[in-house]
């Protein structure tokens, strides 16, 4: 059997994030999962909970649990990533506010938006670097373009959560091509933004790709928050 924490150990090594182990992972039926655990908890979330491919969870007994469905070889490493990223920001939140209540932590939306960002940046440099020269990088660009475009207009009133969820991942996903492939990617690429406060928003995460120089800017990118 593949062992798991040392996926994590390798990939924290190369990006330079902090080894913890007060996690454990499960690789289950996520949904069921957080009934089993928190009934109240799920059916609060139930419509996120049941979408998700991964979630860091701190279950009833206090415990951080790092939950991964099962899937395809790709997406599974990909969530698995993508929850311990989200591990290492909550760590240091917990820290930085001497607050061990990561349930509560995780109600933070500035800190949330931020944190999906974060994941989704280095995940998705990870991956980059499976076959980085296999890569039309061109084509890339232009589907991560076109995939939130196409979003925006799907619908007159878009929900602002998902809104600001998908927008935010996007950011992450394209600055993490940016800078992979700098020559060869466009650093402010037309009509990819949903105005210009989204475009504001996009500024603010180009140098905000660590948890100690966003937390000193934390306020600010409320302020960005609550003007959408």
């Amino acid at each position: 059997m593949v062992d798991l924490k040392e996926i994590i150990k390798k990939f924290s090594e190369e990006y330079k994030l902090e080894l913890y182990d007060n996690y454990q992972i499960e690789v289950t039926d996520i949904s069921e999962y957080v009934k089993g655990d928190d009934t109240e908890y799920y059916y609060k979330r139930k419509e996120i909970i049941d979408q998700a491919m991964g979630l860091l969870y701190e279950n009833s007994n206090g415990n951080i649990v790092v939950l991964v469905r099962k899937q395809d070889c790709v997406n599974f490493i990909s969530s698995l990533i993508h929850e311990y990223v989200h591990l290492c920001d909550y760590n240091k939140l917990s820290n930085y506010r001497n607050d061990l209540d990561y349930r509560r932590l995780q109600e933070d939306f500035v800190f949330l938006f931020w944190t999906e960002f974060h994941a989704t940046y280095l995940t998705y440099r990870y991956l980059i670097n499976f076959n980085p020269a296999g890569l039309d990088v061109k084509n890339i660009q232009n589907e991560i373009v076109s995939d939130l475009i196409d979003y925006y207009s799907s619908s007159p009133k878009l929900d602002r959560h998902e809104l600001m969820d998908k927008t935010v991942r996007s950011y992450g996903s394209y600055l993490a091509l940016y800078d992979e492939f700098v020559q060869k990617v466009t650093l402010h690429p037309k009509h990819y933004y949903f105005n210009g406060q989204f475009l504001k928003l996009y500024k603010f995460l180009e140098n905000k790709k660590t948890f100690e120089d966003f937390i000193v800017r934390f306020d600010d990118f409320k302020g960005l928050l609550l003007e959408i």
